[in-house]
């Protein structure tokens, strides 16, 4: 499988995966990784926003180094600059400070954030690649169910694979045909959401539709994710971040319950449903 196609999928399963880990965090803490919006708001002496002479901002690594030496930062409003930073592998207590020129004086406007490195895991592409395959289903004639306007059909699975579809091209394994016979003809919808697993057409196709297609059961695949926290011996006794902690068994209680909803499930977006005409 290609990786361009698999993309979409593997930042989703990304997301639902820190979804399933809410870290509260103030507001001046980050992990490694994370892209940190810095933003400060410039006042003249009357207290009002002002938009400062050579705005810069300069931002020290908690060793001392400069990383970042009088950059321009970004205007947003009269008054509000901010610089968007990816802090180095290099945990600790970061500084970033804001300068300028305001009614003729110099001014300094310091900020501060604390970068952590060990307490949030991360996948490579790859390993959720493999844990995304090993929560594959091949789908094979399987008939899709239409709205009462026979316009819409769904499919029992979601999660389909393929970003771009050609419907002719048989990498991207989705195929619509209008029989489960040998003999049937490939049809190709006017639109599509692979997510949700649903095809739609702009005219009452009165037809039955089958579907050929690989589909990942993502709610499988989060489930793996939290038993490998759940394995990682660092995390096993505790693991507390901004008042929220989590053990080895809150990890296997994360995982089973993403298992229990594993499996067949409906789009819920066709309600009505017909007979076969």
């Amino acid at each position: 499988m290609a990786r361009a196609s698999m993309n979409w999928l593997i930042q989703h399963l990304r997301m639902q995966v820190n979804d399933s880990v809410p870290i509260a965090l103030a507001s001046d803490e980050y992990y490694f990784g994370d892209t940190i919006k810095l933003q400060n708001i410039y006042k003249d002496l009357d207290g009002n926003n002002t938009d400062p002479a050579s705005p810069t901002v300069t931002i020290t690594d908690p060793n001392g180094t400069v990383t970042v030496n009088a950059a321009t930062p970004t205007q947003s409003a009269t008054g509000i600059y901010y610089y968007n930073y990816a802090p180095t592998e290099v945990g600790g207590f970061w500084k970033a400070v804001f300068g300028g020129t305001v009614e003729s004086l110099p001014t300094t406007w310091p900020k501060r954030w604390e970068v952590f490195l060990d307490e949030k895991h991360t996948w490579t592409d790859d390993e959720l690649q493999r844990i995304l395959d090993a929560n594959r289903v091949i789908l094979r004639r399987e008939r899709l169910r239409a709205d009462v306007d026979g316009k819409q059909y769904a499919s029992e699975r979601q999660y389909l694979e393929g970003s771009v579809v050609t419907w002719d091209d048989d990498d991207t394994i989705i195929k619509i045909w209008d029989s489960d016979a040998g003999s049937a003809t490939a049809a190709t919808p006017s639109t599509w959401n692979l997510v949700d697993g649903v095809f739609a057409w702009t005219s009452d196709q009165s037809a039955t539709y089958y579907l050929d297609a690989k589909s990942y059961n993502i709610h499988g695949a989060i489930a793996d994710c939290m038993d490998q926290l759940a394995m990682d011996r660092t995390k096993a006794i505790a693991w507390t971040r901004g008042g929220i902690s989590y053990t080895y068994s809150d990890y296997r209680d994360l995982a089973m319950s993403h298992r229990s909803l594993a499996g067949a499930k409906s789009t819920k977006l066709v309600r009505t449903y017909r007979t076969e005409k």
